[in-house]
């Protein structure tokens, strides 16, 4: 990619111009060792990236077969294309004492809907 060509590139476009290659790559040496985790972590990934730009990249994640982590305050990779992802969402909460203490509600996206264990939520 030229630099001319990235400068004309929305901020978007640019996240997801920069994050596939590294992807490819990731999944190529993934290869290489069959047993390996194919673990990816990514942090506040493809913001400023439009919801339909997101749904297929996440669609790419899972046809590369890569196991995805992410942490964010507002994605919950909830799209069509994506069959399932586990979510934990970090919750915390004071009690009558001042203690403050952190806990987690469990989500589960099997690529139609978002289900989640009631026993989880405060």
């Amino acid at each position: 990619m030229t630099r001319k060509l990235h400068g004309a590139l929305s901020g978007g476009e640019k996240a997801i111009a920069l994050h596939l290659p590294l992807f490819a790559v990731v999944a190529a040496h993934y290869r290489t060792v069959s047993t390996a985790p194919r673990v990816i972590l990514l942090d506040e990934v493809f913001v400023g990236v439009d919801t339909a730009n997101r749904g297929q990249v996440f669609a790419l994640l899972a046809a590369l077969d890569l196991d995805l982590m992410l942490t964010s305050d507002h994605e919950w990779c909830t799209y069509a294309e994506l069959p399932g992802i586990g979510i934990h969402q970090l919750v915390t909460a004071a009690d009558g004492d001042g203690d403050n203490a952190v806990t987690t509600a469990r989500f589960t996206w099997d690529g139609h809907r978002l289900l989640t264990d009631s026993a989880d939520l405060p």
